[in-house]
């Protein structure tokens, strides 16, 4: 990633500099958050259009409500996740949605971002936990050039998909591990650590046979 010639502060400690043809303004001046639409169970006609909850996809519908791509915001429940669909989507009443009818930033790019602002940390609820939009609105917005968040999306995209990559096949030699773990537990138990100990059937299909003797 280039760095830019130039920064100033951008007034928030947790933020600092920012580069100098940046501003940072409330996030209500870059993007809306719309209101998902009520969708009960019985009502999901089983098509291909992904219906979003709070927590991600909860259903197919035959009817979306958005453009595609589109943000979808937990409300209620899992309030503040951020959930990023390709396709045009139906989110439901508890969750927000953002699409290019509700922001002039790249999409991919706003997930980003929205990502690091900790939506999830503020309720309006003790009970029922629920992400405020008045709130969120308040919350610090990056404005920037269209070229600079897709230049960042890039960059982004290549760079975790590197990490999910390779947390994938960590994932797969840990689950080797495990087999093999599995493995020689089981040898052990059962047939002892003794390689020239004689045999014997138990009459257990599921053991089948075991060492006879220690020596």
């Amino acid at each position: 990633m280039r760095k830019y010639p130039n920064y100033k502060q951008s007034g928030l400690d947790w933020l600092g500099e920012i580069p100098s043809g940046w501003d940072c303004k409330k996030l209500k001046r870059i993007t809306r958050f719309a209101y998902g639409d009520s969708l009960s169970d019985e009502n999901r006609n089983g098509g291909e259009v992904p219906v979003y909850g709070s927590n991600g996809i909860v259903g197919f519908h035959d009817k979306a409500i958005t453009k595609a791509p589109c943000i979808i915001v937990g409300r209620k429940g899992s309030y503040g996740r951020i959930n990023y669909s390709e396709k045009a989507c139906f989110p439901i009443d508890t969750s927000y949605f953002i699409d290019s009818t509700q922001t002039k930033c790249d999409l991919r790019w706003l997930t980003y971002f929205l990502s690091i602002l900790r939506l999830d940390e503020n309720t309006l609820d003790d009970t029922v936990p629920g992400l405020s939009r008045e709130w969120a609105y308040r919350m610090p917005g990056l404005i920037l050039s269209l070229s600079d968040q897709q230049s960042i999306v890039r960059f982004l995209d290549y760079k975790t998909g590197q990490i999910d990559s390779f947390i994938a096949n960590r994932q797969k030699q840990i689950e080797l591990l495990k087999e093999q773990k599995a493995g020689i537990i089981n040898k052990a138990v059962i047939k002892g650590i003794n390689p020239d100990a004689k045999m014997k059937q138990v009459g257990l299909s599921g053991l089948g046979r075991y060492q006879r003797g220690g020596k």
